[in-house]
């Protein structure tokens, strides 16, 4: 019997957000043939229903989206960031929109009756004071997730190799287009980077664990190496030559500008990751389970497959999207329920949100 699979025999229902994105797709198909999936997305009006999968359009900063988003649900899978800005609270952090988000999302669970959470979070040094943007908000967004009760299950996972996401591919294009790169510190600090496969199979062996129901583990690959050994490998994978050396002088706000201008991706994206990337971003062994936690697919035969697997999927042909715009009357709506849902006040001029002892 699978760990989420019900007493008496029957498949749960699992709610499943991000189903349209890179760990959510490919976790979708991991879990329809042995569960009932609800499949959360912004697009999922966009999406076909099939046997075990029913899809749902949700957009979690509305609280009343999120509460008929989740109904039904067994258990719920929470992979969602915002460092992308969407349409809504462009000009927020994305730290401030993480949180609404994952508030939403939990009072929505604790009304709907869902026995777990399952949230895909990220390493979280020990030894340091000072965490980096991405990585406070990570630990911010894990206490919200608990903060109603229902008891979450947080795998944290370093960089994950894979042919989309966020790191590896930024890491891949470094690699292809510079034959010649000068590495700052930050490039020679430890990480424990994990295949997508081996995540996936975390996530799934977590859904509906009593024996990890309330609690965090992390989870890494078999190989412990510095961002400039990755880049070594990666470029042997890829059958490139490249020369590169290290240098003491480049700070990370120059790195980060530098990495996002070489490799196109926006800015929100590039800078958080890189700022986290000062810590040592390996896993805990105390925090590590026997059976879920220890990644068994080496770091060059990821980066091969997620290479393989980009290279398909790029030669592809690829289909024509039509934009969807909506209503001025729907998005004046959605404002109000992100900024209304929520209990908040008015302080010089701008909305102070606060929620459970946070404040915004």
């Amino acid at each position: 019997m699978n760990s989420f699979e019900q007493e008496n025999g029957d498949k749960p229902t699992i709610a499943l957000t991000g189903a349209t994105g890179y760990i959510g797709s490919n976790l979708l198909k991991k879990l329809q043939r042995q569960a009932s999936i609800i499949a959360l997305s912004r697009s999922g009006d966009q999406q076909k229903n099939t046997e075990n999968v029913t899809w749902r359009s949700v957009d979690l900063f509305s609280l009343a989206d999120a509460e008929k988003g989740l109904e039904g649900a067994d258990y719920a899978v929470y992979l969602v960031h915002s460092m992308i800005p969407s349409a809504k609270l462009t000009q927020a952090k994305f730290e401030d929109m993480d949180l609404i988000l994952a508030d939403n999302f939990a009072q929505a669970a604790k009304k709907n009756g869902v026995k777990q959470i399952i949230y895909l979070s990220g390493i979280i040094p020990n030894d340091t004071e000072e965490l980096s943007r991405h990585l406070k908000s990570r630990k911010e967004v894990e206490a919200v997730l608990g903060a109603y009760g229902i008891p979450v299950t947080i795998v944290r996972a370093g960089l994950i190799v894979g042919p989309k996401g966020s790191s590896f591919p930024i890491l891949k294009k470094l690699v292809k287009r510079l034959p010649m790169m000068l590495l700052p510190k930050w490039t020679r600090q430890k990480t424990h980077p994990i295949a997508l496969a081996d995540v996936l199979h975390t996530l799934k062996g977590s859904i509906g664990s009593k024996r990890l129901s309330g609690k965090t583990i992390d989870v890494g690959g078999p190989d412990v190496m510095t961002y400039r050994e990755m880049m070594i490998d990666t470029a042997e994978v890829m059958g490139k030559k490249r020369r590169l050396v290290n240098v003491p002088f480049m700070t990370v706000n120059l790195s980060r500008l530098w990495v996002s201008v070489t490799t196109g991706t926006p800015k929100e994206m590039v800078y958080p990751l890189i700022e986290s990337l000062v810590h040592p971003m390996v896993a805990n062994p105390e925090q590590m389970d026997d059976e879920l936690s220890y990644g068994c697919i080496p770091f060059k035969e990821a980066a091969k497959s997620a290479l393989e697997d980009d290279e398909q999927e790029s030669s592809k042909p690829k289909k024509k999207k039509e934009k969807k715009q909506l209503p001025r009357q729907s998005l004046m709506s959605a404002r109000y329920n992100v900024f209304f849902s929520q209990k908040g006040k008015m302080q010089n001029g701008q909305l102070i949100i606060t929620r459970n002892g946070f404040l915004i």
